[in-house]
C-alpha cells in the first residue's frame, strides 16, 4: 500500500497539470474582434423605470454588448458595446421593435 499511494499521488498531479492547460485553449475561443465602445442612443416613448428595463434586458440580449443604461428622463440608452459582434443600426432595430422611437 505504501508503495502505491506515491504513484497514485503522481498520476493525480500529472492529470491535474494536464487539465489545466486544456482550459487555456477555450479562453482563446472567446470572440475578441474589436474593442468596446461607449455610444449614445436618443431613443423617445420611455415612460418610466418599467420601459428602461424593457430596453436594457433587449439590448443585453445582443451578443457584444456589455452594458445598457436606459434613462427615460434623459431619452437615451448609453450602450457599452463590441460594434464588430452587434451594429448600431441592429440596435436601433431592436429598440423600436420594443414599441420605442429612436430619435434622430
Amino acid at each position: 500500500m505504501k508503495k502505491i499511494l506515491p504513484f497514485l499521488f503522481s498520476v493525480l498531479l500529472i492529470v491535474l497539470f494536464s487539465c489545466n492547460n486544456s482550459t487555456d485553449s477555450s479562453h482563446s475561443e472567446q470572440k475578441t474582434l474589436g474593442q468596446i465602445v461607449e455610444i449614445s442612443i436618443p431613443v423617445g416613448g420611455m415612460t418610466c423605470g418599467g420601459c428602461e428595463n424593457t430596453v436594457n434586458t433587449q439590448l443585453l440580449k445582443f451578443e457584444g454588448v456589455v452594458e445598457s443604461n436606459a434613462s427615460h428622463i434623459e431619452k437615451q440608452v448609453i450602450v457599452k458595446v463590441d460594434t464588430m459582434i452587434t451594429s448600431i443600426n441592429d440596435m436601433k432595430s431592436e429598440i423600436e421593435r420594443v414599441g420605442y422611437k429612436v430619435l434622430k
